[in-house]
Parts: structure tokens; sequence; C-alpha cells
């Protein structure tokens, strides 16, 4: 498939026709020329990713796999990615108007490292363990929150969408990508290297939505958290905050893709304030339908 014109939507982990969405041309915003052209997830399309999504993530297929081969396949989408970096850089400066030398030295290194750190991050992250107080001890297990949403800008086509979708899917999570409709073209290429590099179908879903349809995502009737059967109830809880020292952690950039369960203590907690939409498990519904996200609440003084 051309890397610039790509008329289906990937759900899913495949290719497949938009149901009712509309067709958009990309023009570089810096000379106005013709890029190439997409097309725009409607509602139906939306829905229909959710549910590919959760159908994933409950069957564990991706959840239950082993850190290591996550690892491996984020490692694997790096190494794809690297290996197509003179093109991606020109289509990053066509699709945003950016230099080509920004593009080069930014752009497309920034995401290939990312890819890089949350793999590495998987396969040597301590997710079972032992707090005591000198007289009971408990075990704190990191899980998979479930299905995050990673909603991103236009002036980061291909690094804001891996910091995002890297660590969602080193703790095992399935995601859904919003890639804004200005520069919809890049982020197509990352779904790309993560489903040859190995990552199971349905793990991944990349669709830029026709107009506003991000609250779509906040009342879908078919994002009701579900706990997966191959896993019991447990409690919820944060990535541990002791990483927020990293320059890319997984705190500062997606929606808290584990949750750790304690024998002595259930806490809950929402998403980080960089991104305004809750993880799953914490999600409150924004209308009567029960959702899978919806905002966080508004402030009070």
């Amino acid at each position: 498939m051309s890397l610039t014109e790509r008329p289906q939507l990937f759900i899913g982990g495949r290719w497949v026709d938009s149901k009712g969405g509309r067709k958009v041309d990309v023009h570089n915003p810096a000379t106005g020329a013709y890029v190439g052209s997409t097309v725009l997830a409607s509602t139906a399309d939306i829905d229909a990713a959710v549910a590919s999504a959760r159908a994933s993530f409950n069957s564990g297929v991706w959840a239950n796999t082993p850190p290591e081969e996550r690892a491996a396949v984020l490692h694997r989408a790096a190494d794809l990615l690297e290996e197509r970096a003179p093109e991606l850089a020109k289509l990053i400066t066509s699709e945003l108007g950016c230099p080509i030398w920004f593009s080069e030295r930014a752009h497309v290194p920034n995401p290939i490292r990312h890819l890089r750190y949350y793999g590495t991050l998987a396969k040597d992250f301590a997710y079972d363990e032992r707090r005591s107080d000198g007289t009971n001890t408990s075990l704190v297990t990191q899980v998979p929150v479930g299905v995050v949403a990673a909603i991103t800008p236009w002036n980061g086509p291909l690094s804001t969408p891996s910091l995002k979708v890297a660590p969602a899917l080193a703790a095992g999570c399935s995601v859904i990508l919003k890639p804004p409709p200005e520069t919809p073209l890049t982020a197509y290429n990352l779904a790309d290297a993560l489903s040859q590099a190995g990552l199971p179908d349905g793990s991944s879903t990349s669709s830029p939505p026709t107009g506003r349809k991000a609250p779509t995502l906040s009342a879908t009737p078919t994002s009701t958290r579900s706990p997966s059967p191959e896993a019991p109830p447990r409690a919820r809880r944060s990535w541990p905050p002791a990483l927020n020292g990293s320059p890319a952690s997984p705190w500062n950039s997606a929606a808290n893709p584990l949750r750790s369960s304690s024998t002595t203590r259930t806490s809950t907690r929402s998403s980080p304030r960089s991104c305004r939409w809750r993880s799953w498990s914490t999600a409150r519904p924004a209308s009567p339908r029960p959702g899978c996200w919806s905002p966080a609440p508004a402030k009070t003084s």
C-alpha cells in the first residue's frame, strides 16, 4: 500500500473499508501541495474498533503474552521504522511542513528510540513486588488495565503516537490510536510496523475520525469494561511513580497502561494529567450509556 494513499482504515490489525467515513485530502501546509489522501472514521468505524480491541484484550492473545515476547515485537517494529527512515522523513516533512533536517534528526529517530525504550522496559520491569511493613507482607502484581485510547495532536505525527502506543502495548494493553485529521498518513506507518513485527490482530487500531468523534469513545455502548476470563478481578493502581524520573516515563506519556493488585489494599487512580482521558478501568460514563473513556472531572475552586 502507498505511504500517501490510504483508502482504508486500520481496525483490529487489518485494513478494512470504512462504514460511512469520508475521504479527506492532505496538503503540505508550507506549500499547499497535494500530499495524499485517506478516509476518516465514522461512528460505526469507532464502534467496530472498540469492539475489536475489547475482544482482543479479553481473549488474552496479547495481554497474556510473556513480556519478553512483547518486547521483541516492539524492538522489531523499531527496526522496521529505522529501515524506512529516509522515506518517513520525507513523508513527515510533506505532511507536517517542517524542515527535512528536523524530520531526519527528531521526528523519525525519536519514535524509534521510544519503541526500544519501552520494549526494554517491558522485559526488565518488576511485575511482582513484595512489600512489607516488618510484620505484614503484601504482593503487588502489575497487570494490563484493558483498552487504551491514544489521542494525539498534529505536531508530532509519529513521535507522539509512539509515546502513547508503545508503553500501553508494553504493558499488554490493546490500543486504539486516534491520529489527527491534519496529519493522518504518518501514523499509519506505525500501525504497519507493529503489524509486520508480529502484533496480534485486534491489539492495535489506527483511525483518524470524521469531525469531533473523540467523545464517541466515551459513549460507545460496546465499550463497557468486562474482565478478562483469563484473570480474576484485581485491585487497581497506576504505574509506579518511581519511574517518573525517566524522560520518556510511562507516567508522563500514556494513560496508565498497568494497574496493580494487592492482597491488603485497593486503590484507584485516574490517568496522568498529560492525557485528559481516563484509563478503561477508572472510566466514568459520560452519558446514561456505559463508556470506556470519559474526560477527567473539571476542577472546582
